[in-house]
């Protein structure tokens, strides 16, 4: 009989128990196991964005070859993805790929974009490496909170988890035979929430923008703060460069986009640590693009 478990974790005085209900075919449909759905601008989905990664295959594996509408995920996409840097012996480095094949029955949707809903049980990779058929590109793991939902979870002291959206231009898919390749960069795994490809309104890549962060170093005597700088791109660019005015100082640096189609770059900015709300102004320069971006916000930066 078709159909999907669900697990539940019931308290039972000092003790939980963990129940699983069967809801048969009709209850969920076909979602999980690749189909296309054709609602809320869904062309088709892994799993199911329920916080749990059960509906996927256990454990991980070296490579995968997944294709949309022939495989299950409960038998052909492992719910873990160790990244690339492995522990034993340290330091080396070997990507992991997993590929994902599907056709566009009715010809490609236009505007979309991946959606991967993702659980970092550990610690978490540094980033992950995205191939579109021939457009390769790079995003930056940034993990939230995420609420236990079982006992497993429960016990996962560093539990997070993200959701990755990635734009995708229209004119890189075709009818049949379109690839997309995910190989996380770094330490430790992750675990597969959802996987969905959906329409979009726009293929924007978003704007660059400078985050606070905790992180704090202490420089010639002087304690400074380490600013998150994000920088999204949807063309290729060789060499780039940004501008951050705080407080009448100014910080610039080399943007390296060498390799890469699409993404978000990340890079780190050590500033003096303000007590008090400061005026920022970015500047992004992506050549042949001029500034793509010069905004000006307040906010705390300490």
């Amino acid at each position: 009989m078709d159909g999907r478990w669900l697990r539940f974790v019931l308290p039972l005085g000092s003790i939980a128990v963990l129940t699983f209900v069967f809801l048969p075919g009709g209850t969920t449909p076909a979602l999980s196991q690749g189909e296309l759905p054709r609602r809320e601008g869904v062309v088709w989905r892994l799993g199911v964005p329920d916080g749990s990664s059960m509906e996927f295959a256990p454990a991980s594996r070296e490579k995968v070859a997944f294709r949309v509408g022939r495989d299950v995920p409960a038998k052909d996409f492992p719910a873990e993805h160790r990244a690339s840097m492995s522990p034993n012996p340290p330091g080396e480095t070997e990507d992991s790929p997993y590929t994902i094949t599907f056709d566009l029955e009715t010809g490609t949707p236009g505007p979309s974009e991946l959606v991967f809903d993702l659980i970092y049980p550990a610690a978490a990779p540094d980033r992950i490496k995205i191939q579109v058929n021939a457009h390769q590109g790079i995003f930056p793991v940034r993990p939230e909170h995420k609420v236990p939902i079982d006992s497993s979870d429960a016990n996962a002291a560093l539990l997070a988890k993200q959701r990755l959206v990635v734009p995708i231009d229209d004119a890189w898919l075709r009818p049949r035979d379109n690839r997309v390749t995910i190989a996380p960069l770094g330490i430790s795994r992750l675990e597969y929430d959802a996987i969905t490809l959906r329409r979009a309104s726009s293929p924007n890549a978003g704007k660059p923008s400078v985050n606070a962060t905790v992180f704090f170093v202490r420089e010639g005597g002087e304690l400074k703060e380490i600013l998150e700088l994000l920088v999204p791109f949807g063309e290729p660019f060789k060499s780039g460069q940004y501008r951050l005015e705080i407080a009448g100082q100014e910080f610039s640096g080399p943007l390296d986009g060498a390799g890469l189609d699409f993404g978000t770059l990340r890079t780190e900015v050590r500033v003096p640590a303000f007590a008090k709300a400061t005026e920022v102004t970015l500047a992004v320069t992506l050549p042949p693009v001029p500034i793509i971006c010069e905004t000006t916000s307040r906010g705390r930066l300490v």
